[in-house]
């Protein structure tokens, strides 16, 4: 389809991103429906890739105004409709709307739910060798990690942590490069919080030297962490 095809979908979309950044509720989530409405049985690749942005754009939305159950129901959408799709694109949603999916359980307090959802991340994606799908891996990972900390499974909290490291761990990748001072933060806190404070600090160090010298923003401040927190409290 040429480029005159999305743009209709692709003018509503910007319009629905500028009523978020204004505050407009319920003006963003107008134009969020009208391009559902108009755009989501599109056969074009293009439309399809919007559409699945703008389901997860509404999920989270309603998602941020406790809405569960609607935000459930548009991340299932996207699950639903793209899940066999082998764009990379496509599937970085179909990941997005799981995680957030997870978010969303711990938030009802459906924890094994959440940990479920997490682990179809990790057993759909994760081995993908793209860095965005990758980063939705790292962020179930996690995400799981700091819910078993929440259940006292510290063993197994680790072992989310341990496995962000592992398999990315050497990543060019900033992103994921932030998910691995993550996790080695709370694995740090893990020993903190039960005073085996020589393996903490040594993760702490570790930290520094992986990172110290980044010049990234996002990086720099996982990393101005480690000498003010060495009390109990996670990072996302």
């Amino acid at each position: 389809m040429s480029k005159n095809s999305i743009q209709p979908a692709h003018e509503l979309f910007i319009k629905a991103l500028d009523y978020s950044r204004q505050g407009k509720g319920a003006e963003e989530k107008a134009a969020y429906d009208e391009i559902i409405r108009r755009f989501a049985d599109s056969a074009d690749p293009d439309i399809s890739r919007l559409v699945a942005k703008t389901l997860l754009n509404k999920g989270v939305v309603s998602a941020q105004s406790i809405r569960f159950d609607e935000a459930c129901a548009l991340f299932d959408e996207v699950i639903e409709k793209f899940k066999n799709m082998i764009d990379p694109e496509l599937q970085l949603r179909v990941a997005g709307a799981l995680v957030n999916k997870g978010v969303v359980f711990t938030q009802q307090g459906r924890i094994e739910d959440a940990h479920a959802v997490y682990q179809k991340v990790v057993d759909c994606y994760g081995t993908s060798q793209e860095p965005p799908l990758k980063e939705q891996v790292a962020k179930a990972l996690l995400n799981r990690g700091v819910l078993f900390g929440r259940q006292g499974k510290t063993a197994d909290e680790r072992g989310m942590y341990d496995e962000i490291v592992r398999h990315m761990g050497d990543t060019a990748e900033t992103g994921l490069k932030v998910m691995v001072a993550r996790a080695l933060f709370n694995k740090a806190m893990t020993f903190a919080r039960q005073m085996q404070l020589e393996e903490a600090n040594r993760i702490y160090d570790e930290i520094i030297d992986r990172f110290g010298a980044a010049e990234d923003t996002a990086l720099k401040e996982q990393v101005s962490r480690v000498p003010a927190d060495r009390g109990v409290s996670y990072h996302f």
